[in-house]
Parts: C-alpha cells; structure tokens; sequence
C-alpha cells in the first residue's frame, strides 16, 4: 500500500512540474514601478527612439531606451534599449540592451541584473493594457525560466544583450507594456506578428 502511495504521488509531481531543481518563485507579486511611485533606480519614463534604430554591439534593433541610476552607484546610470516584441509562433520574444556606467566602479567589472535592480528580483512581466492581462516569463518542464534571469551578468562599460520569452498575445495585440523589476516600464512597445 504505501510503495503504491508514493508511485502515485511521485506520478502526480511529474504530472505538476515540481522538481527539486526548479526555482523558487517570490512569495508576493511584483509591483511593477511607475511615475507615481518613485524608485531610487529611476530618473523617468522611458524616452521613446525612432523605429530602426540600433545598438550595433549588441545586435538588437531599439525602439525605445531609458537611461535609470542604480542603487550600487553614486554616479554612474543604465542605459536600457528594447527591441519590438517579436511573436514566433506560439512565443513571443522580448531583447533588452543594457549599457552600464558607473564610473565610481573597476572597469570590466560584472554584475548581476538582480544588484543593479536594487537587489530585487527583476520579474519581467508584459502587460496588456486594453485586455487587461499580464504575461509572464515562460518556464520549462524543469520550471527554469526561458530568459536571461536574475543572475544573468553584465559588465561595467559594455553593453550586454539579454533577452525575455512570453507566451505570445493574441494577434489583435499591436503593443504590450514591458515591466522589468524596479526600471521605469516602457509603455506601448510594438508586437510584430
């Protein structure tokens, strides 16, 4: 009885996704930060670029940035380009630019997307504000998240390109808000189809 017991709830897990490997979510939501309720990461909303623009280094085409200070430095500021929301098939994609300055810090030296959002998780989430629904980052069987992640490194000087995977809106959706831990959201970013 009891070896039936645990072949049965062992089942059920699989069935679930529970792993032991897999990463343990955030006891609350996200609030996502907004002009009305400052955060020291902040310096405004983001300031929208011509469409076809690009970071070379980087390789993603911009169409909106924002420049925000941080936390871990006095002086130095992130610069944030985002690409247009890319649907591919049942997905859609999301890459982001991140250029950082912080002149007070050693040239070269790296850091995690989770210090330089104030050490908070950066729960990226897309939001739909006509049919009001957010999106969150798709997870494998395992329940590791399809994008570059909390611990995902960038250098000090450079910009590193990372990128963030949804399940795609439907195709009446022309643009979605994209929220990114305690950095302004970029409002009304383009979906292609």
């Amino acid at each position: 009885m009891r070896r039936c017991c645990v072949v049965v709830l062992a089942g059920a897990l699989a069935l679930t996704g529970c792993s032991s490997a897999s990463k343990p979510k955030a006891a609350t939501p996200a609030s996502p930060a907004t002009a009305s309720s400052p955060s020291p990461m902040t310096s405004g909303e983001p300031t929208p670029e011509p469409s076809g623009s690009s970071t070379p280094s980087a390789g993603v085409t911009v169409v909106q940035t924002q420049t925000v200070t941080t936390a871990i430095s006095k002086t130095g500021r992130i610069a944030l380009g985002i690409s247009a929301i890319e649907v591919r098939g049942k997905l859609a994609v999301v890459d982001v630019n991140f250029s950082v300055d912080l002149p007070d810090k050693s040239a070269d030296q790296t850091f995690t997307l989770f210090e330089l959002n104030g050490n908070s998780f950066i729960e990226p989430n897309l939001i739909d504000t006509i049919n009001l629904k957010r999106y969150a980052t798709v997870s494998d069987t395992l329940g590791h998240s399809l994008s570059s992640g909390d611990l995902a490194r960038v250098t000090n000087g450079r910009t590193t390109a990372t990128s963030f995977t949804f399940a795609a809106p439907p195709v009446d959706v022309k643009s979605l808000d994209f929220h990114l831990g305690k950095f302004p959201p970029f409002r009304d970013v383009p979906v292609t189809h």
